[in-house]
């Protein structure tokens, strides 16, 4: 799968049927150096992953006048959507503090759960921790250098 994107900025894919709140975000990661997308629903951020591979995906638990939630996103991006080596974090971000419902997502393949409303400056860190331990973003117009080169035909 490869990214539309032309920069070198981290991807973050934001899945939250708040629109309000998903412009309010946008602007705090845009400020910190993030590109982000946006879904309204599970199915749109499904055809989002068709075209793009964020390094990690922040997503509501409930969607309004929506078929699927938190739980069947996670189900169909680990089961058919992405392989298991493609799976970026998801963290869920949500006014949702069910305790069982939480721990239903954690233990079907979420990284962790933000309540709403958050710290501003937690979730940033919260999100660079996640951005930091995934691998560099390949450049596919880096040209290797003359002792690359020879380092790769040896």
């Amino acid at each position: 799968m490869k990214n539309t994107v032309s920069n070198n900025k981290r991807i973050i894919l934001i899945i939250d049927d708040d629109c309000a709140f998903q412009l309010l975000l946008h602007k705090r990661l845009e400020a910190s150096g993030y590109e982000c997308f946006h879904a309204i629903s599970i199915q749109s951020g499904i055809n989002v992953l068709e075209n793009i591979k964020p390094e990690l995906i922040l997503l509501d638990i409930v969607f309004e006048g929506d078929t699927y939630d938190a739980s069947d996103f996670l189900k169909l991006v680990r089961n058919h959507i992405l392989t298991q080596k493609e799976v970026p974090p998801i963290l869920i971000i949500s006014s949702v503090h069910d305790k069982e419902v939480v721990s239903n997502l954690l233990s079907n393949g979420a990284s962790a759960y933000i309540g709403k409303p958050y710290e501003p400056a937690a979730l940033l860190s919260i999100i660079k921790e996640y951005v930091r331990k995934m691998p560099d973003k390949i450049d596919s117009k880096k040209v290797a250098s003359p002792e690359q080169k020879n380092r790769i035909a040896s």
